[in-house]
């Protein structure tokens, strides 16, 4: 799987943590707002819980609507005790490696006011500097915003 590779790649590089930027979508199209998608295992379930809600709380700073973190199991991959594994290849390749592996979903791009929000390209530029900003205070540094 390509997620595999470049996880496997961001490992062999020296990184800390893996962070997959995405835009979310919806089978009722009513849904906005920002969660974090996140790995269930111990071995990294805590670090990347506190990656995803400096994210969040950085998003939510945005006025996007915090809709949380969110774990998923697979349904038909375990591990060597059973459990179920990861369902998302991100979150799966990342805690393979014990590395932190989280993806972003800014926004729901089938709901009119995420739609909206995203139209403007200074609010994406500031939904980058909400993901660095979490980033950097997950690593204990503090970046300040340009307004």
């Amino acid at each position: 799987e390509d997620e595999d590779n470049v996880s496997w790649i961001a490992k062999e590089l020296g990184a800390d943590v893996f962070v997959s930027l995405h835009l979310n979508a919806s089978v009722e199209h009513n849904i906005q707002g920002a969660e974090v998608l996140c790995p269930h295992r111990e071995k990294v379930k805590e670090k990347s819980f506190l990656l995803a809600n400096a994210i969040l709380d950085e998003l939510a700073e945005l006025g996007l609507r915090r809709r949380g973190i969110v774990t998923r199991n697979s349904n038909d991959m375990m591990d060597d005790n059973g459990n179920p594994l990861e369902y998302y290849a991100i979150n799966r390749h990342a805690a393979n490696r014990d590395m932190v592996g989280i993806i972003v979903e800014h926004c729901f791009m089938d709901n009119e006011a995420d739609r909206a929000y995203l139209a403007d390209e200074e609010a994406l530029k500031r939904l980058a500097e909400a993901d660095a900003r979490g980033i950097a205070a997950y690593f204990g540094y503090g970046l300040q915003t340009n307004e």
